[in-house]
This record gives structure tokens, C-alpha cells and sequence, in this order.
């Protein structure tokens, strides 16, 4: 689910890159932007004749493009974005031949969660367990400032007994958000099968009151489950207050989904979507690794968190599903001495779940050295400078 948070404000703010584009005001030089800028210098732009770069192997595609075709030649602070997109079609597997699922529900039962939330939250919990198999294994667990294990990891041949257990639980207490979490993690781990589907799914408001408190920290530590033990996490955020930047950076992190449950009747489609994509696995074991040119550094990736390797940047999305979608901005910034054409190299590295096939889709975005100003000021990418917009204005609100 691209750009949950800021999609909301969508309506308002293309419209205000439109009318950003479409003016030739007064405004900084394009390339001479600050960290601080709420939104780059795309205001002197002439058109926007910058293309992206897209290729396919059957359901999987990769999108890359690079918010103009050139860079100004002997200017100084240059800055630009590479945004890049992986997209799959819609797939059914053969039942028969579907992965099998290996998760853990983590249930909030903290005193904020008490009333109407708990109610959504037991309920999201029965939806799930109601809608797995017997070759399927579950745990859950339960958390406030303690943590119980109230289901441990079993296959499940008996769904009344597994959900008597999730009905009897009460809130109470604090909440120890990533405590909980990690029990979930350990339950996955300890059953962990390469080719089953093994993801956590949370369910809290997020409001942390006991336990580690620090955002950046447990986020390290959900990726570390998943680049390390190659588990995912999916959060769904229950009711009005929760905390909806911890939760969506747990689950994009996380190589999973993000919800929001505000109403009983909208849970059945919540899950439905949700355990469809686990059950239509196009592509496991996914990698996004781009080669950046020499005189290229990397300042910031939107959303996910990477890892490099020499030149190379390593993103880890570990499992994509049918439908799925996930967008991601690099911003760069180009020495100062430099003035050659700069080759971007992306790879989508994964194997094919419907042949267990190694495949790789390559593009290769080239930045090139211009000195006209008119051809430069006529070469931005639209759709590069719209999600530019989109990921700045939502870092900007977090």
C-alpha cells in the first residue's frame, strides 16, 4: 500500500505542484536546494519531457525515473531523485499449490485499547483465525506491560478453541508495543519455513506507554527480522488516536501492510485483502539493488531503510504479492567536480513462486551533463517531481 499517509492529502497538494510547475516565478535555481526546502525547485520548469524507464517479466514490474534527463553542468549543490516502483498483477494461485502460512496475531490489550477498540480488535483477531487452514500454523499473543503467549504456534485443526482464548481477554495496564511484537517475531521464528508465508500481524493503537519507547530503534529491529530471519509484519491500526507513524513505519519496514480499522463493518474486507495477498505470492525473496554512478551519493531513501553495499544500495522487500505496490524515492546529491553522464543501474532480484525461477528485471536511468538552461528547464519528470512532492510533504509532517 504506496504512500498510505499522505494519500489523503493528495487532492490538495498535486494541484499545488501543477501550479508550481506551471509558472515561471522568482525562485531558487533548480539543483540549488536546501535539506530544509518543504518541496524542491521544480517551479521554473518549461515541460516536462523526462521519461521513466519500465520493464516487465510476466506479473512483475519495475518502474525507475529520474526527476529531470540532465543535471547543469559547473553548477554547485546538485541534488536530484531517483523514484523507482514495483508493480504485480492480479494472480490466483492454485489452491492446491498455495504457500502455506506460518503467523503470529499480536494483540493489544493495553487500558487504551478498552471499549469499542478491544471489541474491533477481538474481533479482527477471529476474522483472521476463521479464515486460515489446517496445513496453516498460529500463534497468539497478548500484551499490555506483560507479555502472554495464549496460543502457542500450532496448526490449525481447531479454530473454536484458539478463538475461546482470544475471547476471554481483557484489557488492562500499559502497553509494551515492541515487547509484544518481538514474542510475535520469536513464535514465527521457531517455526520458520522457507516456503511458507511467515509474517507477525499487529493489532494496537500504538500508543506506547511501557517498554522501548524510541521509534528508530524498534524499527531497526523490525528490519532486522525481516533482512536477517525473513519474517514480515503487517499493522493494523485501531481506532481514532492510534499512532499512525510508528504503526506504517513498522509494517513498511517490515516488508507488510498497513491498515486502518475504524469501523466493524469494514473488517472483513480489511482481512480479505490482506490474507488474499498472502495467499497469491508472485515473487519471494525480493531485492531492489541499485548502482549508483561514481560521484553519486545517496542522502535519504523514502520509506525503507537500506543497507550499502560499496556503491551498490540494497533494499530487501522480501516477499510481493499479488496487486502489490510499492514505491520508493532515492535522494542523491552529485559532486561538485563532476560533469560526465551518470548510469543508474536497478535490479528487482527475486524468484518466480509460480516456476521457483531466479529472475532480474534491469533499467538503467542515465543523467546527463547539459549546459542549456532552456533544454534542462524542459527535461523534468512529472511523475518523478509529483512523488517527490508526496514523500517530502509526508516527511514533513511526521
Amino acid at each position: 500500500m504506496k504512500h498510505r499517509r499522505i494519500l489523503l492529502f493528495a487532492g490538495f497538494l498535486l494541484p499545488l505542484t501543477l501550479l508550481f510547475f506551471s509558472f515561471d516565478k522568482k525562485l531558487p535555481e533548480p539543483f540549488m536546494t536546501s535539506q530544509k526546502d518543504t518541496l524542491p525547485q521544480f517551479a521554473r520548469a518549461k515541460d516536462h519531457l523526462g521519461k521513466n524507464v519500465a520493464n516487465s517479466i510476466g506479473l512483475v514490474s519495475l518502474s525507475t525515473g529520474i526527476d529531470n534527463s540532465y543535471y547543469l553542468q559547473d553548477s554547485q549543490n546538485r541534488v536530484g531523485y531517483l523514484y523507482l516502483e514495483t508493480k504485480i498483477g492480479r494472480y490466483v494461485s492454485d489452491l492446491a499449490q498455495k504457500n502455506p502460512l506460518n503467523i503470529s496475531i499480536v494483540l493489544d490489550r493495553s487500558g487504551s485499547m478498552a471499549g469499542e477498540k478491544m471489541d474491533f480488535a477481538k474481533k479482527a483477531a477471529n476474522d483472521i483465525i476463521d479464515k486460515l487452514g489446517p496445513e496453516d500454523f498460529v500463534s497468539v499473543v497478548i500484551y499490555d506491560e506483560f507479555i502472554d503467549v495464549i496460543q502457542p504456534a500450532i496448526s490449525v485443526l481447531y479454530k473454536d478453541s484458539i478463538k475461546v482464548k482470544i475471547n476471554k481477554v481483557k484489557p488492562r495496564g500499559s502497553t509494551n508495543l515492541w515487547g509484544g511484537s518481538e514474542r510475535g517475531y520469536e513464535q514465527v521464528k521457531a517455526n520458520y519455513k522457507k516456503n511458507y508465508i511467515n509474517r507477525v500481524l499487529l493489532i494496537s493503537d500504538g500508543n506506547i506507554t511501557a517498554g522501548p519507547k524510541i521509534p528508530s530503534r524498534i524499527i531497526a529491529q523490525v528490519q532486522a527480522f525481516k533482512d536477517i530471519n525473513g519474517i514480515s509484519i503487517s499493522t493494523f491500526g485501531v481506532g481514532l488516536d492510534y499512532n499512525e507513524t510508528l504503526m506504517t513505519d513498522m509494517a513498511e519496514n517490515g516488508a507488510g501492510n498497513y491498515y486502518f480499522i475504524n469501523r466493524a463493518d469494514k473488517m472483513a474486507a480489511i482481512f480479505d485483502k490482506e490474507l488474499y495477498g498472502l495467499l497469491n505470492v508472485v515473487a519471494q525473496g525480493a531485492e531492489l539493488r541499485i548502482t549508483l554512478p561514481k560521484g553519486v551519493t545517496v542522502e535519504k531513501i523514502y520509506p525503507f531503510q537500506y543497507a550499502m553495499e560499496k556503491n551498490e544500495v540494497v533494499i530487501k522487500f522480501q516477499d510481493l504479492f499479488s496487486e502489490d505496490i510499492k514505491g520508493l524515492m532515492v535522494r542523491f546529491r552529485i559532486e561538485d567536480a563532476y560533469n560526465t553522464a551518470l548510469p543508474f543501474f536497478t535490479r528487482l532480484v527475486y524468484t518466480d513462486n509460480t516456476t521457483g525461477e531466479p529472475k532480474t528485471i534491469l533499467n538503467e536511468n542515465i543523467l546527463a551533463p547539459i549546459k542549456n538552461r532552456e533544454q534542462y528547464l524542459a527535461s523534468f519528470n512529472k511523475t518523478v517531481a509529483e512523488q517527490v512532492v508526496l514523500f517530502t510533504a509526508n516527511e514533513n509532517m511526521e
